[in-house]
């Protein structure tokens, strides 16, 4: 696919993924299915090693066994499948009994395990239930990939040791399911303790060289608890810690916030030590309380995260024409310093993202759009609890010596956009929506050259150096026409051809 047509393709390729999603989440609000032609189908371990590829399509299994993925091309792939882990604490009915039956899934030396439109959850209406999900990728090469996906339930994903987890158009939530959630797992006598742990989404760790890449997805219902973590903070956190250690979120949601009340355990944050780095575009967090703690922490001067939103240019000829493949200078701007950016700020996965490279990360679409993540916002160790923040740009396109320029002014940290100011941006973008500069900017409107034209049949340009036509004979010209800086320019749909007229021709 061409440069030129990633963002349209991407916008016919969600409506699939919109209907395929649904399908997905019916079968996860539906839940497990015991009897019946829908029935799940109880399943003991899987193992896959050894180089070896295996693939379940349509299949509902209620598993009693873990999932292993180990060795350098071994593959396992459910698509169109529902996974519903079956786990308890045992005939004691308490945790850590020793006749425990807790699972997990486990991928491993260069293993990949994918899941393609399924739903990956854990059961609850069991005796004596278990519910935590314990999901783990170590190993370089080792690879989980959540491809349009509902993972549902409490527990926890790690990824670690060089190992690579692909989140992509998917959602990490609670269970819907609300059954024997108060049960005492723990035997304390007490369940409010056991629902508070069972009734959120799983968390990420993510460590030890690993990465992480988030795109169109959702991080909700982060696990929220009275535990402590390193930095004296409560509740749950998604954690990056150690050297080459990279989490890359782009317009998606993690459930992060900047909540007010540390005792209560609701505060979640994104935590990063020991070397670690994250690169956030377009990312919406859960920032419906007042800003008191920070939702991003950064523990030590060898960690950073950087915050990116984006810049929206539409590019217009004369005739409101929309011109593509034309480069856009971005600058900078700090007092009365611009500095003009280069590529070398995008990330392999930001150009991925967006259907570019480095020598096209700053050129329209057809359809005359670019849109361009810039940073705006840098945490470190020395900025806590804030950011350091650049929030002002500019842009400049110049054709045929006329030059046309617009600035923006985008909002910064701790304003981040809230849930669902991330979804469909370059969409909603296009079609005209109003979105405050907290996520994008569309720079005040279109960026319309007055002395320019451009064929949109064969993308030559009219211009100054056009060649004269001398009319011979009547021709006659209907559609709407236009007169600009002397130089006539007859409806592109009035004939099959364009004519000008200038310089002593005549018509």
């Amino acid at each position: 696919m061409n440069d030129r047509s990633f963002f349209k393709a991407r916008m016919m390729a969600s409506l699939v993924v919109m209907a395929l999603m649904t399908t997905a989440v019916l079968v996860a609000v539906m839940g497990p299915q015991r009897e019946g032609a829908d029935a799940a189908t109880s399943i003991g371990s899987i193992t896959v090693s050894g180089g070896n590829t295996r693939t379940y399509t349509g299949v509902n299994y209620l598993l009693d066994g873990d999932i292993s993925v180990s060795g350098t091309g071994s593959t396992l792939t459910f698509i169109n499948s529902t996974i519903t882990l079956s786990q308890d604490v045992g005939s004691d009915g308490v945790l850590g009994g020793g006749d425990d039956h807790i699972y997990s899934i486990n991928v491993s030396s260069g293993g990949k395990l994918e899941f393609r439109n399924s739903v990956l959850t854990t059961q609850t209406d069991q005796l004596k239930p278990y519910f935590a999900m314990n999901v783990s990728v170590h190993g370089t090469g080792s690879q989980l990939v959540l491809k349009d996906t509902l993972v549902e339930g409490p527990g926890t994903i790690s990824a670690s040791g060089g190992a690579h987890l692909d989140i992509d158009n998917s959602v990490l939530k609670e269970l819907t399911d609300k059954t024997n959630l108060n049960y005492d797992i723990d035997g304390d006598g007490g369940s409010g303790d056991d629902r508070d742990y069972n009734d959120d989404g799983p968390l990420l760790s993510i460590s030890s060289g690993a990465t992480c890449l988030v795109r169109d997805s959702e991080i909700r219902d982060t696990f929220s608890f009275d535990v402590a973590s390193r930095d004296g903070l409560w509740g749950g956190n998604i954690t990056l810690d150690g050297s080459g250690t990279n989490l890359t979120v782009i317009n998606s949601f993690l459930d992060i916030d900047l909540e007010t009340n540390l005792s209560t355990g609701s505060h979640n944050i994104l935590k990063l030590s020991g070397g670690a780095e994250a690169h956030l575009v377009g990312m919406s967090i859960n920032n419906t309380a007042q800003p008191s703690n920070p939702a991003i922490v950064i523990e030590d001067s060898s960690s950073s995260a950087k915050y990116y939103r984006w810049i929206a240019a539409w590019i217009k000829d004369g005739m409101n024409i929309q011109i593509e493949d034309q480069g856009i200078t971005v600058l900078r701007v700090e007092g009365s310093v611009n500095t003009e950016l280069t590529s070398s700020y995008l990330t392999s996965d930001i150009l991925s993202y967006m259907g570019r490279t480095s020598l096209t990360w700053n050129t329209t679409d057809d359809e005359g759009w670019a849109f361009i993540p810039v940073i705006t916002d840098i945490f470190t160790y020395d900025s806590m609890p804030n950011s350091d923040v650049t929030p002002d740009f500019s842009v400049r396109v110049s054709i045929s010596g006329e030059t046309l320029s617009a600035s923006t002014s985008f909002d910064s940290y701790p304003t981040l956009p809230s849930q669902g100011d991330e979804s469909q941006i370059f969409q909603r973008v296009r079609s005209g929506d109003d979105f405050s500069t907290s996520i994008v900017s569309d720079l005040g409107g279109t960026l319309g050259f007055s002395r320019f034209v451009v064929d949109p049949a064969s993308s030559s340009f009219f211009g100054s150096s056009s060649q004269d036509t001398v009319v011979t004979s009547t021709i006659y010209i209907t559609g709407t026409s236009s007169l600009i800086d002397g130089v006539f320019y007859p409806s592109y749909y009035a004939f099959s051809g364009h004519l000008v007229v200038s310089n002593g021709g005549h018509l």
